[in-house]
């Protein structure tokens, strides 16, 4: 037999073994499949069959879900929309439970807590309406009795089955104020009591418009909307007071965002949320969103939602990226002691300074936090000479300038210049852009990562084995 031949053979017994093989785990498959339905509480019930869900809450409510258009709603014992999760949960333990064993000729049912302490949750189809009773645990396994009401049997289900039919009303509400998808937002309209700002998105990214044209900081208005979607009650008020009562007729923070459609079916969407004065357990206030009823929100959660302009504008003093500095000037200047400077250069060892050696990963850490370097707060667009040399900036008590590695004769490129001046402790540090004249304050805590003085300096960033150092802080 010539090897073409044998090869020819070869290939045809691999596939035969391999359908062989396939065909076994089909049969397999389906055989697993059957068991499964055999063992189905409901069998032949599907999720999107479910027209209707009754239910007796675990705090006493008489809920009805529906879904007449597609989604579930509840429609007793007011109307919600419906936390998605939550019956998601419920319509699975209903559709999908499979019986973990059978006891044929059960007991009387308050032995398996199945009585009229059960959890009843009746539910339809277009053909029909069907019960489910949960009662209490099995005295071993992670099981838990259940009944059906068309049988005498009592059957086992596993327990995170029945967990999920045993809700609150507050479990089954969806508890997001606003629902959208923060990528869709292109206008941001927010206001607090005194100051309003409006934000665009456009093709340069976020601007703001309002109170004055500028660049628009894009972390914080992603963050604002990031934490706009995930906002959440821990509970409703759903007969509202007047809005005096709770403060919404002179919002805390309200927040009107839209989103422009795409021009054709979808038309634009807007969605507005106003959060009130805090509740008497003063741990919430009131909100209010899509929903006649108001949410209660946790108290703390104004916080995350900025109140001041300057939050919104871009204050950013230095940006580009750290593995392409290659030289870190740091020039002090003391109205008593003089001018200082120290000279840092990356070499392949490391950062390496002159005339003072700096401690192993000081440079690094500088440079990085320069590159990112971000105000707090915008002082002023400009200052004039007397007012920029009472905060330190006439001269700066300190400056930064970061460059690039020369090439060739060309000397490198100046990658950043950040001027530090006067530090407070509780409002911060002022800073500016070499470039600009806008004057900022930066966080204090950068004091920890670059040196707002040539004590401060010399005291806690040089290495150990500098002589005279002083390993005190600076108080």
């Amino acid at each position: 037999m010539n090897p073409r031949s044998t090869g020819m053979l070869f290939l045809v017994a691999v596939v035969v073994v391999a359908g062989v093989f396939w065909n076994e785990n089909v049969r397999k498959g389906q055989a697993e499949q059957a068991e499964a339905d055999a063992r189905a509480l409901f069998p032949g019930l599907a999720a999107d069959g479910l027209t209707f869900i009754a239910l007796e809450t675990t705090d006493g409510q008489e809920v009805r879900l529906e879904r007449p258009d597609g989604a579930w709603r509840g429609v007793a014992p007011l109307s919600f929309p419906t936390d998605g999760t939550a019956v998601e949960g419920l319509v699975a333990a209903l559709v999908e439970s499979r019986s973990e064993g059978v006891i044929e000729s059960p007991q009387e049912p308050g032995v398996y807590g199945l009585a009229d302490d059960a959890t009843v949750v009746r539910f339809g189809t277009a053909d029909g309406e069907f019960e489910l009773r949960v009662g209490g645990k099995t005295p071993v396994g992670g099981n838990t009795y259940a009944a059906r009401a068309d049988s005498d049997a009592v059957y086992t289900i596993p327990s995170f089955r029945a967990s999920a039919v045993r809700r609150s009303l507050l479990d089954l509400r969806e508890k997001r104020a606003l629902r959208f998808d923060p990528a869709a937002i292109e206008t941001v309209e927010l206001a607090w009591p005194g100051e309003r700002v409006v934000l665009e998105k456009g093709e340069a990214g976020w601007k703001l418009r309002e109170p004055i044209a500028d660049d628009a900081d894009p972390a914080t208005v992603d963050a604002l909307l990031q934490d706009l979607s995930f906002l959440r009650a821990e509970g409703f008020i759903d007969a509202p007071p007047p809005d005096p009562e709770v403060g919404l007729d002179r919002p805390a923070f309200e927040a009107k965002l839209t989103a422009p459609g795409d021009g054709g079916e979808v038309g634009p969407q807007v969605f507005h949320l106003k959060v009130g004065r805090e509740l008497e357990d003063g741990a919430h206030r009131a909100a209010r969103g899509r929903e006649h009823s108001l949410y209660r929100i946790p108290s703390e959660r104004l916080a995350d939602f900025p109140r001041r302009v300057a939050a919104y504008r871009w204050k950013q003093l230095a940006r580009f990226t750290p593995g392409d500095a290659a030289e870190l000037e740091i020039a002090f200047h003391d109205p008593e002691a003089g001018a200082h400077v120290v000279l840092a250069e990356r070499t392949e060892d490391g950062w390496a300074s002159t005339p003072e050696s700096m401690a192993a990963g000081r440079a690094a850490r500088m440079v990085a936090e320069l590159s990112t370097l971000n105000g707090d707060d915008i002082l002023a667009e400009a200052m004039g000479p007397e007012e920029l040399a009472a905060l330190g900036l006439a001269p700066p008590r300190v400056r930064f300038r970061v460059k690039a590695a020369a090439e060739g004769d060309a000397p490198g490129a100046v990658l950043a210049e950040v001027w530090l001046g006067e530090p407070d402790p509780d409002r911060g540090i002022v800073a500016r852009a070499g470039d600009r004249e806008r004057v900022y304050r930066i966080d204090y805590a950068l004091a920890e990562h670059l040196p707002i003085s040539v004590e401060a300096f010399r005291n806690r960033f040089l290495s150990q084995e500098e002589p005279g150092d002083d390993p005190s802080p600076t108080p």
